[in-house]
Parts: structure tokens; sequence; C-alpha cells
């Protein structure tokens, strides 16, 4: 399955409106994080039948793949590695973990890194050395820190609370502080729910004087078992327009919240759903 044919497929797929509004919401405009990238207009649900219908790509188109000036067709050759990686033997896995690490660069938004680190990274080194992750979560990159902070949802998701719980406050030590949102929900799964609410209290404190994205804290109430509350703040973050409300759908943590009703009629009106 060649690269050219993929891509042609992806391309047949493209609608304007769509893309625009995707650009929007992707911080697109100079001077945003998203600035330079463009969006053919595919809805999610689409790429995700587009990955199944690729699945036998090799190895090498599929990192030809992740090098395209689409972002869609980015998040496809992410979706193929993710597949590949869980498929594969131990060198494929080794081959695309190498892969991903040195292809950051191309790994350039919320929805990429929330859709591949934990599969990917997180998953291979489950049962190995992650010094890397530190290395990661200092790195001048938003989207390397990014990658480091999703890795250890792996381990949250896959009860390795010790391992999630090591990493996060290695992290942490980076940036003396600010307790990442990840730590609350660690403590959460393991039962500690007042530390999960001191951070929670932290980061509602910090929103007051900075701007923290509303699902960081929707993430935390889901958690806590606070449904309703997780609701309504990514409900808010839609009003807002806020762009990280697009990352709703990739976090386990808040199944219970982006299949409610009232957020899912607002995930069909972005193309996600």
């Amino acid at each position: 399955m060649a690269h050219q044919e993929i891509t042609e497929h992806m391309l047949g797929l493209a609608d304007r409106e769509l893309a625009r509004n995707s650009m929007r919401y992707f911080k697109t405009a100079k001077g945003e994080y998203g600035h330079g990238d463009t969006f053919l207009g595919i809805r999610v649900p689409v790429i995700r039948q587009s990955a199944k219908r690729f699945q036998n790509a090799s190895l090498d188109t599929t990192e030809s793949l992740l090098k395209s000036g689409y972002h869609e067709i980015r998040l496809l050759a992410l979706l193929l590695l993710v597949s590949r990686y869980a498929k594969g033997n131990a060198d494929d896995q080794d081959r695309i973990f190498r892969f991903y690490l040195s292809n950051t660069r191309y790994i350039n938004n919320w929805d990429l890194v929330d859709s591949s680190a934990p599969y990917i990274i997180g998953a291979y080194l489950d049962d190995r050395d992650k010094s890397i992750l530190y290395e990661l979560a200092g790195s001048e990159s938003l989207w390397e820190r990014r990658i480091a902070v999703m890795a250890t949802f792996y381990f949250i998701r896959n009860h390795r609370y010790d391992d999630a719980l090591r990493e996060y406050q290695r992290s942490q030590a980076l940036v003396p502080g600010e307790p990442l949102f990840g730590l609350a929900v660690t403590f959460a799964r393991m039962g500690r729910t007042d530390d999960a609410r001191t951070i929670l209290q932290h980061i509602e404190a910090r929103a007051e004087t900075r701007f923290v994205p509303l699902i960081v804290p929707a993430i935390v109430h889901a958690a806590l078992g606070e449904t309703d509350r997780a609701v309504a703040l990514l409900e808010e973050a839609y009003a807002m327009r806020e762009p990280d409300f697009l990352r709703a759908p990739r976090y386990p943590e808040l199944d219970d919240v982006t299949s409610d009703p009232r957020i899912r009629r607002l995930l069909e009106k972005i193309g996600l759903e």
C-alpha cells in the first residue's frame, strides 16, 4: 500500500468548511501554538475508519505519512503506528519507539500527542528504564513535554500507580510548585482523594491569576467521580472556544463525561463524533 494511494484517499475526504473550523480550534493563526498547520477537514471517526482500511500499510509507508504537511494525515499515521505497535514483535516495537522519539517535530498538536504517546512511549517504557521521560519533561518543546506527561497515563490506566506517581514527581521537580493534573488523577485512582483535592485547589487558585485550560480541572473532577461538575466545565470550555476542548475524547478518564449527551452534541458540531 503506497504513500500516494493513502494520501489521495485522504485528500478525497477533505471538507473545506470543517477544515476552517479545525484551523480555528487548533490555533493555527500567526503567533498561536498551531501556527502553520494545514487541515483537510476530516472528522476523527472517518480518520479512524481509514486507519482500519490501511492497517496493513508498511512501516516505511506509515513513517513517511507522519511527515505529511496535513494534520489529519499525520494523525492517521500515528493511529497506524499505535495499531502496529500493539500487534508488532519486539523488533517492530523498538523501531516504532525510536522513530517516534526521532520525529517529535511532526507530533505537534494536542490530539497527535494524546492519541499516541500513552500507547507507544508509555507502553514501551512500562517495564524499562524511564529516564527518557525526565529528559522529555525538561525539553524546550511544548509537545515533548506533553509526550512525557501523556506517556505516564499508560501507567495510570494499567493501575501502575507507583510508576505514575514516581514519574510525575520527577517531572514536578523541573517546575517547583506547579503540581501536574496527572498527579491529582493518580492520587484519585489510588484512593488518596484528599491529596487529589489539594492539587485541584492549587489548579483552581492558579486559574484566578493565569490561564488554565478548563479540561484540566474537568479531568480531576471526573477522576474523583464528579461527572456533573466535569460536564459543566467542558460545556464552558466549548462556549469559550478553548482549543483544549478538542482533547476531551482522548482521555479515558473522561469517558463518562464525553459519553454524556450534552457533550456528545458539542463534539458532533466540530467533527469529533
